[in-house]
Formats: structure tokens, C-alpha cells, sequence
């Protein structure tokens, strides 16, 4: 039928519609501009955060100092301050020195001026730094009173304590010169962040520069024998020691060791077994380089020395008696103790940092919370009854956390949706995919796990999205990914359905074997959840 033949209610109804659908279109072209302009801060802080972390754990103990100057000045301009600067405490906490500055443009740097100020000199508003507080002042001039001089005081600062076992380092302090700035939570835990990972990168410092000035001393003494030189007897004796190893022991003289330790492995050695076992080795292979193990100095303290030592025989073959040297480690034995804390650190601020992402695009969906960490942990159930090496399902497991990052770009009101979504609304879903592989790519990890994230959504027979992947163009980790998100998705509970529970979810699992899910993860996850009786909560 024409518009001719039409009544006139008829044309004033589809009128109303098309108005209707013209203001439906206007509404989700502004909802497209929000949530592009959403996705591209969230991927600004995302990249930030996480390339801070990640390059920071790379950068050798020469490159931090720059790395830290580079950094400052990128977190300033990103937060939109006019100086970012570093203090740090000396030794016996008594002055600070201003360490590193980064200043905007038009502001007069003031690195110069702010060396050895004595701690009693600091200023009163500074003294929540003390109990490890940040501080946190939108109108500086308020408190203070006083706004003049030719480099005029700061309208708004934030101070962030540098802390290292619980003990202050120092401190970062951003400050706003051309007007007053409110300091939302989000920046000030960006800002957290920026001081963790730049208290660890400053003590991994401090540990590897003492470390190699131990291994220094220690590579000298090698090359030239002149410290620590012994001859030992095969009944635990000292036939002759010199100046050095006396001094090392905590004793006067040479004569005073020999005449005080009359049985080396009972009143030199911490574990006398240590040194029938070095005895044992020197009989066997006729020398010992490196041989690490700790001693009893004449004041009754500890020490840790690596010992080079050979077996020197007689004109019949037989040992006659032991010579070598000892060298003090215990700075270099702490110094490794200390390296390894920090590492230990480093991943614990990287695990930080990728617990916070998950935990944010929880919060945009109350019902899928806790989702990301479910599947990480089903992943990793699988991967470790795989077989799969450690190193690898630490991987899935940070794949786990971020697998649905994209998600962070889909407007809340469809998440949360109660009913059934319509095909604009999955179109906008399954992008999610795609994002978070954008957002990902670009940030150096051990492991693919941007690939992952667009990966996860792929089934074996190509049927999956948003590539169409099949069978081996998939990566194992993906996979595993997608056999734990379809499990734990099913069992659990949606705005758009109640949970169909674990058993419907393994039959589903079990009746797709081979067609879109890869066997061997599927045997391996009924053995873990049929055979063995694995639960989650």
C-alpha cells in the first residue's frame, strides 16, 4: 500500500515512530561518544599503571635514577600538576635532600635550594608523612597564610610517603602553583602506586650496587689469594693463617687463632657437618671453589664466607694437608636476601595492580562480581592438572583477572540489564573481546596475554568470535580460558537468569568436547571436578 491509500492516523503513527527511532539513534550515537571517550582515559591509566610496574622490574640498577626522572614527568603532566619532585631521608633521618624535580613549563625549578634540609626545618603540614599518611591539600594558602616570593608558594599539594618495611624513605610531593586542584581518590591511588613502585625500583638499587661491590671484593680476593689465607690439618687444626683471616675471625693476631680454635669443625664451624662435607669434597675432587658457609667469629656472632680452598698431597698421593682462603659474604648473603624481597615486592605491586583493574570492572557490574577471579582460579585448577609449568599458569592467572577488561568500555545499563539484550546490545558486548586485546597489546608481559583476552570467546570449530579462530590458530591458554569462563558463567547466577548450576555446566562442557571446546582441557577439567571433586566459592 502507498502513503496515498493510508489513513491519516496511520501516517501520524509511523510519523511517531520514525521520531522515535531518530531520537533513539541521537541517544546511542551520545552514548557511543561517552563510552569512547570513557574507554580512552580508562586505557590512558591502565597503560600507565602498568608499564610503570612492568618497566620498572626491567630497568637495570643505572637506568632507575632516569627512569624515575622520565616517570615524574609523565605522571605530572598526566595529573596536571606544575612540579613533581622526590625527598629523601639520609641515613640517620636527620635531613632530607630533594633528589629528583620535574617542573612545567614557566616554574622555576627549586632542586637546588632543597638539599640537606634539616627534618626539624620541614614544614607543620608535612607531618602526616610521618605516620605514613598521605597528604592530601586542595588551598594550601588557608593553611599556611602566606601566598608571595618570587617562586609563590603552591595553591594545592599532595605528599606521598615512600615507605619500605614499614619504615619512611622519603617522600613524593606533586604540587598545583597556577590554581587550587582537588585530588580525586582515583589520582591519589595512581599516585600510591607511582610511590610503591618507586620505593622498590630505589631499593633493588641500593641492594644490587651493594651486591656487586661484595662480588667485586670478592672477584680481587680470588685473583690475588692476599686475604684470608689458611693451612688446615686433616685433624681439624689450623697449621698457619695470616694477618687478614685473624682480622675477619675478630682475633688480635694469627698466633691467637691457632692457640684458641684447637678443633675447626666444633668451635669455627656454625654446622659441624658443613665442614666434614667440605673435607669430603677437597678428598674427593682434590679443590673446592666457592663453597659457601657460616662462621663463628670470637665474639660469638655469625658471619657467612665463601671458601676456595685444594687438597695438597704428598709424593705418595696422599693429602698432607688443606690450603685456601675464606672470604667475609655476609654483606653479599644479605644483599641477596634483600634482592630477593624486593622482586618478591615487584610482583606483589604487579598483582596489586592487575587485582585493581579486575576489581573495577567488577564494580561497574555488581552481577558478574567476583567472575574474574573465579575463572582465574578454574584456570589455574586445569592448567596445574594439565601439567603445565608453574611459570605458565601464573600466566592464565593474570590472563584470568584481565580476560574481560574490554567489558570496561560497555555501558553499565547493559551489563546489568535484566532482561534478554537485543542484537545492537551483544554487538556492543562481544566487542569486548577486541578491546581489551587494544588496551592489552601494547603493555610488555611475560606472557600473551592480550592474545589470550581475544582469544577466549574462540571455539575449536571456528564458530566462536570475533576472529573465527580454529583449533590450533588458538592458543592454549585461551583454551583453558574458555572452558572456565563457560563453566563459571553457567553456574552462576545473571541478571538475565538464574544459575543453571555446576552440574548443567559440566554437561555442557562434556557434550561440546571437540566441537568447541579443546578435549584435553575438558578431560582435565571433569578430572578435576568429577573424578577429584573440586569446589569453588
Amino acid at each position: 500500500m502507498d502513503d496515498r491509500g493510508k489513513t491519516k492516523e496511520q501516517l501520524i503513527n509511523e510519523l511517531v515512530e520514525m521520531r522515535q527511532q531518530v531520537a533513539l539513534l541521537e541517544q546511542t550515537r551520545a552514548a557511543k561518544n561517552h563510552v569512547e571517550q570513557t574507554l580512552k582515559n580508562t586505557e590512558e591509566i591502565l597503560r600507565l599503571i602498568l608499564n610503570l610496574s612492568t618497566n620498572f622490574s626491567i630497568l637495570s640498577s643505572n637506568e632507575i635514577h632516569e627512569g624515575i626522572d622520565d616517570v615524574m614527568k609523565i605522571v605530572g603532566e598526566f595529573v596536571g600538576v606544575d612540579r613533581s619532585c622526590m625527598f629523601e631521608f639520609s641515613d640517620d633521618g636527620r635531613t632530607v635532600q630533594n633528589t629528583h624535580e620535574w617542573c612545567g613549563l614557566g616554574i622555576d625549578p627549586l632542586i637546588k635550594n632543597r638539599q640537606s634540609i634539616p627534618v626539624s626545618k620541614l614544614p607543620s603540614f608535612i607531618q602526616p608523612i610521618w605516620d605514613l599518611e598521605v597528604v592530601n591539600i586542595s588551598d594550601l594558602p588557608k593553611i599556611t597564610r602566606k601566598n608571595k616570593g618570587k617562586n609563590k608558594l603552591a595553591q594545592s599539594i599532595i605528599a606521598i610517603p615512600l615507605v619500605y618495611n614499614i619504615s619512611l624513605m622519603g617522600f613524593l610531593g606533586f604540587e598545583s602553583i597556577h590554581k587550587k586542584k582537588v585530588w580525586s581518590e582515583s589520582t591519589v591511588s595512581l599516585l600510591k602506586i607511582v610511590g610503591e613502585t618507586f620505593t622498590s625500583a630505589l631499593m633493588r638499587k641500593r641492594t644490587e650496587d651493594s651486591l656487586r661491590e661484595s662480588e667485586s671484593h670478592f672477584r680481587n680476593i680470588f685473583d690475588y689469594a692476599v686475604e684470608g689465607i689458611f693451612q688446615s690439618t686433616l685433624d681439624d687444626r689450623y697449621k698457619s693463617v695470616n694477618p687478614a683471616f685473624a682480622r675477619t675471625l675478630g682475633y688480635e693476631s694469627p698466633e691467637e687463632v691457632l692457640n684458641t680454635i684447637t678443633n675447626i669443625s666444633r668451635q669455627l664451624y656454625v654446622n659441624p657437618e658443613s665442614y666434614q662435607t667440605l673435607k669430603a669434597l677437597l678428598s674427593e675432587r682434590g679443590f673446592v671453589e666457592g663453597y659457601e658457609t657460616e662462621f663463628y667469629k670470637k665474639d660469638g656472632s655469625k658471619i657467612w664466607v665463601a671458601i676456595n680452598a685444594r687438597a695438597v698431597r704428598n709424593g705418595n698421593g696422599s693429602i698432607d694437608f688443606f690450603e685456601g682462603f675464606h672470604q667475609d659474604i655476609t654483606r653479599r648473603k644479605r644483599a641477596e636476601n634483600d634482592l630477593k624481597n624486593t622482586v618478591e615486592s615487584l610482583k606483589k605491586t604487579l598483582d596489586g595492580t592487575v587485582h585493581a583493574l579486575s576489581t573495577t570492572l567488577e564494580m561497574r557490574d555488581p552481577y558478574t562480581a567476583g567472575h574474574q577471579k573465579r575463572v582465574a582460579l578454574i584456570a589455574c585448577e586445569i592448567a596445574e592438572e594439565m601439567g603445565l609449568p608453574e611459570e605458565q599458569i601464573e600466566g592464565i592467572r593474570v590472563m584470568g583477572f584481565l580476560h574481560d577488561i574490554g567489558k570496561i568500555m560497555v555501558p553499565a545499563e547493559i551489563l546489568s540489564k535484566p532482561g534478554k539484550i537485543n542484537e545492537y546490545e551483544f554487538h556492543i558486548i562481544k566487542a569486548h573481546s577486541q578491546v581489551g586485546y587494544d588496551i592489552l597489546k601494547g603493555i610488555e608481559l611475560p606472557w600473551p596475554v592480550a592474545l589470550a583476552t581475544i582469544q577466549h570467546h574462540e571455539r575449536i570449530d571456528g564458530s566462536g568470535y570475533p576472529q573465527g579462530l580454529k583449533g590450533d590458530e588458538i592458543i592454549l591458554e585461551a583454551k583453558i580460558l574458555a572452558v572456565a569462563d563457560v563453566l563459571e558463567a553457567m553456574a552462576s547466577h545473571r541478571p538475565y537468569r538464574p544459575a543453571l548450576g555446576l552440574d548443567k555446566a559440566l554437561e555442557e562442557i562434556r557434550e561440546k568436547k571437540g566441537v568447541y571446546y579443546d578435549p584435553v582441557v575438558v578431560d582435565a577439567c571433569l578430572r578435576l571436578f568429577v573424578d577429584k571433586g573440586f569446589r569453588y566459592e
